[in-house]
């Protein structure tokens, strides 16, 4: 067991797996990324840690981004960096001169190198665009949004982070990330799941391989946790809420190989309330 003492306390800390590090992000004065020794962890050395931050988004005052978490038996390519994501409404971080036609996610790349830490880097890398989404629900700062039963207390949206995990999978021919965080789908402060598939090859960008929102009825979808498996199949567990379903899970998913659709739909083979 370990303990690392940091300058700020460390909110909402997300934690991933990858070969050269423990990764964790925290909400903390900025968003901010960690590195942990893994290597001498799993040892039972003494181990440190580095610490950077990333620039604030507007309209946020919670903010955090991703850890990328690796699965699967392949590994990502020799010094490959770890990979930490967030969504970017532009309508409502960068009013006036956002785009109207796309929104974006973020990929902050942190390369780490523990004996020499002044080599280490913590860039934005990529910018994808991706189809457009809305981040307002019940403004930007509420903490209460979606109804429930019995009560006039509302829920947390948690519009502000890409929900956890952010996974990563090396196919071989190809890297996969996927993810989700939630939208306003109709402009009414109505939850729904915008999850998506990013893919990159070889020394190739990432790009937008399949997206979309899932939002099956008039209920609200949010907090989403998104996997995708050897084959490819993706499965999305996640939380329901409206003024006659009380706070439940359920889950949905796709098969590789299925027709590919526009962010708009909904796309589910199955669900399970628990």
């Amino acid at each position: 067991v370990y303990d690392f003492e940091v300058p700020r306390f460390p909110d909402y800390a997300k934690y991933a797996v990858w070969p050269d590090a423990y990764y964790v992000s925290t909400n903390e004065r900025k968003p901010t990324a960690y590195a942990l020794q893994r290597r001498r962890m799993l040892d039972g050395r003494t181990a440190g840690f580095q610490r950077r931050t990333a620039t604030r988004l507007r309209g946020f005052d919670f903010q955090a981004l991703t850890p990328s978490d690796l699965d699967g038996p392949t590994p990502p390519p020799a010094g490959a960096p770890n990979y930490f994501i967030r969504h970017r409404d532009d309508e409502a971080h960068n009013p006036g001169l956002n785009d109207p036609s796309r929104d974006f996610l973020e990929i902050w790349e942190f390369h780490v190198d523990f004996a020499n830490p002044a080599r280490s880097t913590f860039i934005l890398a990529t910018t994808v665009p991706v189809a457009e989404f809305d981040s307002g629900l019940c403004g930007l700062t509420s903490f209460e949004c979606f109804p429930q039963p019995g009560t006039d207390r509302r829920l947390d949206p948690l519009r502000e982070v890409v929900m956890w995990r952010s996974q990563y999978r090396n196919f071989g021919s190809y890297e996969a990330l996927v993810g989700n965080f939630v939208t306003d789908v109709d402009n009414t402060d109505h939850g729904g799941i915008r999850w998506y598939e990013l893919r990159k090859t070889a020394t190739g960008p990432w790009t937008v391989f399949q997206e979309g929102t899932h939002v099956p009825d008039a209920d609200h979808h949010w907090m989403g946790s998104i996997a995708m498996d050897g084959r490819g199949d993706i499965g999305l567990g996640y939380s329901v809420s409206g003024p006659g379903v009380f706070p439940s899970i359920r889950y949905t998913g796709r098969l590789v190989g299925e027709i590919l659709h526009g962010p708009a739909k909904a796309h589910a083979v199955r669900a399970l309330a628990v």
